[in-house]
This record gives C-alpha cells, structure tokens and sequence, in this order.
C-alpha cells in the first residue's frame, strides 16, 4: 500500500519518513542525500562542531575537577582551614552566578556549571568532615551530598548530570549497606535493583509527559543494563535450593524478577526498542541455566574411608561439573543464537511498518 503524501506531511521528519517520501518522490541519490543533512539525520559541519566543543569542554570540566582534587590533595598540610574553605564556597559561589547568567544565552554552559557545583558540593562536605573530624561515615557523606544537590539536579535539565546523580545514589545504597547491614550481598543486589528500576521508570515517566530532555534513549538503556546486571548477579547468589527458601529467595523469584520482565516487556513492545527485548531474553536465559544443573542426579556420596574413596568422591564432582559446564555452555549458545535471529527478524519488520 503506497503512503499517503498528506500523511506523510503530517508526520515529524525521521529515517523512515525520508525514505517513504523519497520513494514516493522518486528522488535521486544527491536529493535524497541533501534531505538527510537538511533534516539534521545525517550529521554536517554544524553538528559535528557543536559535539566536538561539547565534548571537549565536558572533558575539560572532567580534568579541573580532578585538578582541584589533587589541589587538596598535595597541599593540604599546607593549607589553612579559612584557605581551604575559601577556594571551595567561593568556587561554588562564583561558578553558580556565572552560570545562572550564562543561562539563557548559552544553556550548555549553564549545565557544565551546574556539573561543576554538584561536584564541589561532595568536595565541601569531605573537607568539612576532615577538618572538623564529625565522625560521619561514608555513608552520611554521600547521603547529605545527593539530598545537597537534588535541587541543581532538577533544574539542570542535564541528562549526563542525572546520570551522575543515580551513580550517587547507588553508592548511597552500597555505604547503607555496608553500614547498616554488613554487607548482605543478598540484599545489596536487591536494593541496587531497585534503586536503577526507580530511576529508570521516573525518566520514563518524564518521557510520557513530553519533559524535552527526558526524549533520549540512552539514560533508560543505560538504567535498565544496570538494573539487568544487579539482577543477574542477585539470582546467581540467590541460588536454585527450593528447599528452606529464604525469604530475600522468595522475594526475588516471585516479585523482582516479574517485575522486571514485565517493565522491559512494556518498553521493549510498547516503546518499540529491541534493547529491551534483547534484556529480557537474556535474563530468562541467564535465569534457566543457573537451574540445569536440577537435571542431573546428586553426587553420590562414597562410603568408606581412604584413598580410595576419597578419590571416588572427587571424580564424581568433577564429572558434575563438567556435565554441568557443557550443558549450560550448549544452552547458552543455543538460545542466544536462536534468540539473536529471532530479534533481527523483528527489527527489519519494524522497520518495514514504520516505512509503509
């Protein structure tokens, strides 16, 4: 069915509509290549110079913050504590009010700006805490620096700042733990889990609304891989003993894991975006293998005493493992393969409907 060209003047500029109207226009390969870089899909001079200055300036910022670090660093013997607290508070002072009036003029400045503060901010509360010896813990410090910084988040409108800031509060959630909990290695997975799925739905959430800076892809995959990772890791801790299952166990079986299948479902379907199918996929594969090994019979456990026995015992582990080795190698790579095609078969379908 050929498209409409009323339609297709409706509809915002994208990949699929260029190559739609230009089928339809019957267009050569220079009009076809001019509507691309007119578009802005095809990268000019322009973009490439915009992102060759904002990256060279990020990385300018990444190298004064590490500047100012080692400032304190070698000189802190040397140092009066007026001094010290004087470059930090009037750095922050000084960099916010040049900031705020670079603001309607020239916004990516206003942001790598408002970069720099967030991070002087954890500069101030660490030198505060040495020079005064307050006790607090490293937990304490993290947590007064993401509640410090929440407002500079907000208004910073900054996808790389937000980035920085779940960061922050993923080292809150292990300084908690470590803290308060001993280090659970059970429940540490879980909490970090939970702490990328509530960042990834609160950025989809924001996307929904049509917030401009929330439109970019690369934070939700990025929240999700984290998310998919800390879940991979909680399911091989959690273990595959169905008897005397805990109740963290319990937990992550019947709620995380559904929860987290049913989410990347919604945004791999609904949102159209293979990334998180691919996340799914994986994670049920992943899931399987760590319960092959319930396929095979038990060790059995040698009676007697000696050499001998000791040497039956070890063999039969040994055979275990190997079988166990061989088939999760052989599933793994079975399905991984089967689902990679399957996956690209969607996406060319996709991609076919979105043309027609």
């Amino acid at each position: 069915m050929e498209p409409n060209p009323s339609d297709l003047m409706n509809r915002p500029v994208n990949r699929s509509l260029l190559h739609a109207f230009g089928k339809h226009a019957r267009w050569s390969e220079k009009t076809a290549q001019d509507a691309f870089h007119e578009s802005g899909i095809y990268a000019g001079r322009a973009q490439w110079l915009t992102w060759a200055t904002r990256f060279f300036a990020g990385t300018g910022v990444a190298f004064l913050l590490a500047g100012i670090l080692f400032f304190f660093a070698w000189n802190w013997a040397d140092m009066s504590r007026m001094l010290k607290f004087g470059i930090i508070g009037g750095g922050i002072v000084v960099i916010t009010i040049v900031s705020m009036i670079l603001r309607k003029k020239h916004e990516f400045a206003f942001q790598l700006g408002l970069t720099i503060v967030s991070a002087l901010v954890g500069v101030l509360f660490a030198v505060h805490g040495q020079e005064y010896q307050t006790g607090a813990n490293s937990f304490e410090l993290f947590r007064n620096w993401a509640v410090a910084i929440a407002l500079l988040v907000v208004i910073s409108n900054f996808p790389p700042l937000w980035m920085l800031y779940l960061v922050l509060l993923n080292i809150v959630v292990i300084t908690w733990n470590i803290q308060f909990e001993g280090w659970q290695e059970g429940m540490l997975f879980t909490e970090l889990f939970i702490m990328n799925t509530f960042g990834l739905i609160a950025w989809e959430l924001c996307r929904g609304f049509g917030v401009p800076f929330a439109q970019r892809r690369w934070f939700l995959r990025v929240a999700g891989f984290a998310a998919f990772v800390f879940l991979s890791w909680k399911v091989f801790i959690t273990g595959h003993h169905f008897s005397g299952m805990s109740r963290d166990a319990l937990v992550c079986c019947v709620v995380i894991i559904p929860a987290f299948v049913f989410g990347a479902g919604y945004l791999g379907f609904f949102r159209k975006d293979i990334f998180f199918l691919a996340l799914i996929c994986f994670c049920t594969v992943m899931i399987a293998s760590n319960f092959l090994d319930l396929l095979l019979p038990p060790v059995k456990e040698s009676r007697g005493e000696g050499l001998e026995a000791m040497s039956a015992s070890v063999k039969s582990t040994l055979d275990r493992m190997y079988l166990i080795m061989m088939m999760r190698g052989l599933f793994i790579i079975g399905l991984t393969s089967l689902i990679g095609v399957q996956l690209v078969k969607l996406s060319k379908k996709w991609r076919n409907h979105e043309q027609s």
